[in-house]
C-alpha cells in the first residue's frame, strides 16, 4: 500500500482511537457540548476548568484579554489559572453569542488530544524509520499511553501530542519546513498550559540545535532568530492570557519535591493496571510523576535491549542526534525528580537549591513525559525495523504485544466518578438559592477560596449556581492565586462576622452554622441570617435597603434565625431551661438524625427517637420531660392545648400524608415550610422566646 494510503489509514485510526478512548472513559455524554453534567463531581479539577470558562465567557472583556473577573472574587486573575485551555477558551468567548448555554468543550478537547497523540505517534515512528504497517500498529501505543490515560482528570495536560509532535519534528529527516512546524506547535503549547510550554520550549531548542549543529540545515543566525521569535511569542502569549496579572503569589514554592517523579515510575502501575498492584511512593503527590510504561512496553524494551547487547550494539544511541535527544529527555527527567530523589518510599539523594524553576514548576514530576515518549518511540521503531524482516509474522507479534497492552488497561478505562445522568443539586431548595443569587450582586463565601463551607467539596453546589446566574463569588480553585489578597479577604470577612466593617449594596454571605455560633452578637444586629439546606445566607441590612430579598424569603416561608446558636435537638433543653419546647415535623425530617439524639428521646419514652421515615410528629416538652405528643406513619397529626394562657395549635404531616407543618401560638404561624424538625420556644409565661428548625434528612 502506498505511503499516502497508510497516512489516510493512520488518520482514520486516530479518530477511532479518540472516540473509544473518550466514550469508554467518560461516556458518550462527554461529547455533548450541552452536557457539562458529566464532570460535575465535588473536588474534581474538571469543575474548576468549566466554571473558569463560564465566568470568563460571560465576563466583560478586559486587558489583557485573558483576564478573569468574578471567579474567586474579587481577585483579578487569568482564565489560564483555571486550566480552561486558553487556546480554546479565548476564541469561543468571541463566538459566545452564537453558542448555547450551557456549553462545554472539555469532551471534544480530550477527543482532539487522543486523536493527535495517535496521529503524531504514527508520524514519529515513520520518522524513526519504522515501516508503515508497523508504525500504524505502534501508533496505538501512543494513543493509549498509560500516562495519557492517567491524566484524564486534568484535560489541559492531556495535550501530550505537543511532545510527540516535537519529537517527530526532531527526528524527521525530510521536512525542510520542520523548524516552522516546530515553531507552530511550540507556539500553540503556550496557549494550552505553562508546563507543556516549558517542555515544548526545551524540545524546540534541541530541534534548533540539531538542525544547525548536527544536520547543518539551518544557519546559526537563523536558529537564533527562530529561538528569539518563539521565546518572544511565548512571553507575549503568557501576557495576553493574563498569567502576569498576579503580583503576590506564593503558591509556586509549595509542594516542591512532593509532586515529583519517583525512580520507580517506569514500572510502578499505581492503580491503573489490571495485572499488577501499585508500588509504594515516597509522597502521595508523586502521582504527578506517573510514568508507567505498561507490561507490554516494558517487555519490548527488555527484548530490544537484550537483542542489541547480543548484537554488540548496546541499548544506547549510535548517532549524535540520538545522544542529543537522550540528553534532552534525561535532563528533563532529572528535573522531574526534584531536589529530592526517591526510590519507592526511600530518599536516595538530596541537594539544596534556590533554582527558581523548582518554585515555578512545583509539579516537577510531569517533566518525565519527553523521555517517556522518546523511550516509547525509540523502542517501537527499533522493534519494528527488526521484526519487519519476518513479514506478517513480525507484524502479528507486535499486534500480540498491543493486545496485552489493551487487556492491561482496557478494564481500567471507565472513570468511576463520571456522571451519566443530569446533575442534581445537593441543595433541596436550589430554586430558592437561584433567586437569592439573582437578587444579589456579590456572593461572599466564608471561608473564601477554601473549596469547602462545611464539608470538603460542598462549594460545588454554590459554584454551579454562581456560574448559571453569572454572579461574582469568593470561591473557585486556581492553579496560582494572589495570596496577599486571599489573606486580606479572609481577614476582612472574619472582621465582618465579628461586627466590624461594612458590606456593599447587593452583598450576601454564605456560611455555616458553626461559623455563626462563633460570630459577634452585633453580626445578627446588622443583618438577618436564614438557615436553608443546612447553610446560612446572611443578608446585611445595608445591602438590601429596600428589603426585596428579605420579602422574597418571607414569601418562601423562610424566616431569619433569631439566635446564633444552632443546636442538636437534645441540646435545646440545656440552653432553654424552664421554657416550653414545641416540636413538629414536615417532610423527610429524621433520616439523618444522630444516634445521640435518637437515644436521648427514646430514653425518655418519646416516639421522636424511633420515629419511622417520613412520619408525622408533634410534641410539647419542658426541661427534657415529655408533656404531650402525637405521631403517625401514614396520616397527619394535630395537637391543641394551652400553655400559660397561650393557645397552641400544632399540625404535622410527613411526606406520605400531605407534607406540611403548622405551629400556631395565639393564631400566629411560627413555622417556616422548610423540610425538617421545626422548633418553637416559649417562656414559662407563654411568650415567644425564639424559633428554629433543623433539616434532619441530610444532617444531624
Amino acid at each position: 500500500m502506498a505511503e499516502k494510503h497508510w497516512s489516510y489509514l493512520a488518520a482514520g485510526t486516530s479518530l477511532i482511537v479518540a472516540w473509544f478512548a473518550v466514550t469508554l472513559q467518560f461516556g458518550i455524554g462527554a461529547l455533548n457540548p450541552g452536557f457539562p453534567d458529566w464532570f460535575m463531581v465535588p473536588g474534581a479539577d474538571w469543575t474548576q476548568h468549566y466554571f473558569g470558562w463560564v465566568y470568563y465567557r460571560f465576563g466583560e472583556w478586559h486587558w489583557p484579554p485573558g483576564t478573569l473577573n468574578g471567579y474567586a472574587y474579587p481577585m483579578v486573575s487569568s482564565m489560564g489559572y483555571t486550566d480552561a485551555i486558553p487556546l480554546v477558551a479565548m476564541p469561543l468567548k468571541v463566538l459566545s453569542p452564537l453558542l448555547p448555554e450551557p456549553f462545554q468543550y472539555i469532551g471534544w478537547w480530550l477527543f482532539t488530544c487522543f486523536a493527535l497523540q495517535t496521529w503524531f505517534g504514527y508520524r514519529l515512528l515513520r520518522a524513526l524509520s519504522a515501516p508503515p504497517a508497523f508504525a500504524w500498529l505502534g501508533s496505538l501505543f501512543f494513543g493509549l499511553s498509560p500516562t495519557l490515560l492517567f491524566r484524564d482528570g486534568h484535560p489541559a495536560l492531556c495535550a501530550h501530542w505537543v511532545i510527540t509532535a516535537l519529537w517527530w519534528s526532531y527526528f524527521d529527516k525530510d521536512g525542510k519546513r520542520n523548524p516552522v512546524y516546530a515553531s507552530i506547535v511550540t507556539g500553540l503549547a503556550a496557549w494550552i498550559h505553562p508546563y507543556l510550554a516549558a517542555m515544548a520550549l526545551t524540545l524546540y531548542l534541541a530541534i534548533l540545535l540539531k538542525r544547525s549543529w548536527i544536520d547543518r540545515m539551518l544557519s546559526l543566525k537563523a536558529a537564533l532568530i527562530y529561538a528569539a521569535g518563539t521565546l518572544t511569542w511565548t512571553w507575549l502569549s503568557f501576557y495576553l492570557i493574563g498569567y502576569f496579572n498576579l503580583q503576590s503569589t506564593q503558591q509556586g514554592g509549595l509542594g516542591v519535591g512532593e509532586f515529583s517523579a519517583n525512580l520507580n515510575t517506569w514500572f510502578n502501575p499505581h492503580t491503573e493496571s489490571a495485572f499488577w498492584p501499585g508500588l509504594p511512593w515516597a509522597d502521595s503527590g508523586q502521582y504527578e510523576g506517573y510514568g508507567y510504561l505498561g507490561t507490554a512496553m516494558l517487555m519490548l524494551i527488555a527484548v530490544m535491549a537484550i537483542y542489541r547487547i547480543f548484537k554488540h550494539q548496546g541499548p544506547w544511541p549510535t548517532t549524535r542526534a540520538g545522544w542529543l535527544a537522550l540528553v534532552t529527555g534525561a535532563g528533563l527527567f532529572l528535573f522531574a525528580l526534584s531536589p529530592r530523589w526517591t526510590f519507592f518510599d526511600h530518599t536516595v539523594f538530596q541537594y539544596q537549591t534556590q533554582l527558581s524553576l523548582f518554585q515555578t514548576f512545583r509539579s516537577t514530576g510531569r517533566f518525565i513525559w519527553p523521555l517517556y515518549y522518546l523511550a516509547m518511540g525509540w523502542t517501537l521503531a527499533k522493534i519494528s525495523i527488526w521484526w519487519s524482516a519476518y513479514g506478517w509474522r513480525g507484524w502479528l507479534a507486535l499486534g500480540i504485544f498491543l493486545g496485552i497492552h489493551i487487556v492491561e488497561f482496557g478494564p481500567k478505562l471507565a472513570n468511576p466518578v463520571v456522571r451519566h445522568e443530569p446533575f442534581q443539586s445537593p441543595l433541596p431548595h436550589v430554586t430558592v438559592w437561584d433567586s437569592i443569587f439573582l437578587k444579589s450582586q456579590h456572593v461572599w463565601v466564608y471561608p473564601p477560596y477554601n473549596n469547602r463551607i462545611r464539608d470538603a467539596g460542598d462549594d460545588l453546589a454554590f459554584m454551579e449556581i454562581g456560574a448559571r446566574t453569572h454572579r461574582p463569588i469568593s470561591e473557585g480553585g486556581l492553579a496560582r492565586r494572589d495570596d496577599r489578597m486571599a489573606y486580606a479577604m479572609m481577614d476582612t470577612l472574619t472582621a465582618r462576622i465579628h461586627g466590624q466593617g461594612w458590606f456593599a449594596p447587593g452583598d450576601i454571605m454564605i456560611l455555616s452554622p458553626e461559623v455563626l455560633a462563633q460570630s459577634d452578637s452585633t453580626f445578627l444586629q446588622k443583618g438577618d441570617a436564614y438557615l436553608i439546606d443546612d447553610y446560612l445566607v446572611y443578608v446585611p441590612h445595608q445591602s438590601d435597603p429596600e428589603g426585596e430579598l428579605k420579602q422574597y424569603l418571607k414569601r418562601q416561608n423562610v424566616i431569619p434565625v433569631s439566635s446564633k446558636l444552632i443546636l442538636l435537638p437534645d441540646q435545646v433543653f440545656a440552653y432553654y431551661p424552664d421554657d416550653y419546647v414545641l416540636f413538629a415535623i414536615k417532610d423527610e425530617a429524621t433520616q439523618g438524625m444522630s444516634s445521640r439524639t435518637k437515644t436521648f428521646f427514646t430514653d425518655r419514652g418519646s416516639w421522636l427517637g424511633k420515629i419511622l421515615f417520613q412520619s408525622s410528629y408533634a410534641g410539647i416538652w419542658r426541661d427534657s420531660l415529655l408533656l404531650n405528643e402525637e405521631s403517625a406513619k401514614l396520616k397527619a397529626v394535630q395537637l391543641d392545648t394551652t400553655l400559660a394562657g397561650s393557645t397552641i395549635h400544632l399540625e404535622s404531616a410527613g411526606m406520605a400524608s400531605g407534607n406540611y407543618v403548622h405551629m400556631l401560638v395565639e393564631g400566629h404561624e411560627l413555622a417556616n415550610q422548610d423540610r425538617g424538625l421545626h422548633v418553637v420556644i416559649l417562656s414559662p409565661e407563654g411568650t415567644l422566646v425564639t424559633t428554629g428548625y433543623g433539616d434532619l434528612y441530610q444532617s444531624r
